[in-house]
């Protein structure tokens, strides 16, 4: 049970990265989401926080944002 999960929307075959974040939201697992990801679309963003992540953070982020971002969630901000 991690007390954070990054992920990328896309796994590849089987379950997405949307998937298993309802997954996790809908097992009430106390894991918070980070999608990292390369897609850059507000529709994902939409579909990942719908699905439960408390972070977005692009792939191509610099360092600091990333930390920054995981540092936001695990305090319980979004």
């Amino acid at each position: 049970r991690p007390d954070l999960v990054l992920m990328d929307v896309r796994l590849g075959a089987g379950m997405d990265g949307l998937a298993a974040a309802l997954a996790i939201r809908d097992l009430a697992l106390p894991s918070r989401v980070i999608m990292l990801t390369l897609h850059d679309t507000p529709e994902y963003v939409r579909a990942a926080l719908a699905a439960g992540a408390a972070g977005y953070v692009l792939k191509d982020a610099a360092a600091s944002d990333l930390i920054a971002a995981v540092q936001q969630v695990l305090d319980g901000r979004a």
